[in-house]
């Protein structure tokens, strides 16, 4: 995985630290919970029934910047926050970060990380409607199977935070926004890590069960992959760049901190 810092700290905590959360309720490499398993498609289709997301972690919205940023949200009152009472925390190392992250389980809420100063606040919510330019293209900045791995489900399907985390790009110069998603992708009932930019989504990382796969498993006894893709798009069309590959666990969790 090549990715950049903020989204690969992302992607490890959520490899060590909610995979380990849902490993007791699945069965055959799909979480369960209330007595049904999580179905990326059902969770967009039947949004309005309770336990279709998955609540065993904490969702992450995380939109990075320079010392700017919150000035800028605050003057636009894309935040409520007034910048004086923000408390920023120290996040210069992956242990940091992954203990501000721990410290704010129960807060499924919104993040500001400052990459100058490498610190990192949380907001009590955005605004969803930054400024954007005129007839910004939102739903065409996803790939088609954003949703659901078989794209099925319309990216117009897409929730409020992640509508949120494209338009922030968009609203603000040098900005990029990431998340981590609580509603199921692919086939174990888990949601993905994203990234995005000016441009749309950019890299996305997720988990597989995958019981045929030859290699190293991020979960050996459930089966479980990761899988990147990273993305471009050209002339109004998605392509991923290279086609997906399955993370090495070994390769990618030894790396220099």
């Amino acid at each position: 995985m090549k990715g950049n810092e903020l989204f690969n700290w992302l992607v490890e905590y959520h490899c060590k630290e909610n995979l380990e959360k849902c490993l007791p309720y699945m069965r055959e490499g799909k979480v369960h919970l209330y007595g049904q398993p999580l179905d990326e498609r059902r969770s967009h289709r039947d949004s309005f029934i309770p336990g279709l997301e998955n609540e065993l972690y904490t969702g992450v919205l995380l939109v990075a910047n320079g010392t700017t940023l919150v000035d800028k949200l605050s003057e636009g009152d894309v935040i409520e926050d007034d910048p004086q009472d923000l408390h920023f925390m120290g996040a210069e190392h992956k242990e940091d970060f992954f203990t501000y992250l721990s410290e704010e389980q129960g807060n499924d809420g919104a993040h500001i990380y400052d990459g100058v100063n490498k610190r990192i606040a949380r907001v009590m919510e955005f605004n969803n409607n930054p400024p954007l330019p005129e007839k910004a293209p939102v739903y065409s900045l996803v790939p088609p199977n954003f949703l659901s791995s078989d794209g099925s489900v319309s990216p117009k399907q897409m929730g409020v935070k992640t509508r949120l985390a494209i338009k922030m790009p968009l609203a603000y110069d040098n900005t990029h926004a990431y998340q981590i998603k609580r509603t199921p992708y692919e086939n174990t009932g888990i949601g993905k890590v994203t990234h995005f930019g000016p441009d749309g989504l950019v890299e996305e990382f997720f988990f597989r069960y995958a019981p045929e796969h030859q290699g190293l498993f991020l979960n050996p006894e459930h089966k479980i992959i990761g899988v990147y893709r990273q993305w471009k798009r050209e002339a109004g069309k998605w392509n991923s760049l290279p086609e997906e590959q399955v993370a090495n666990p070994v390769e990618y969790f030894s790396r220099k901190k």
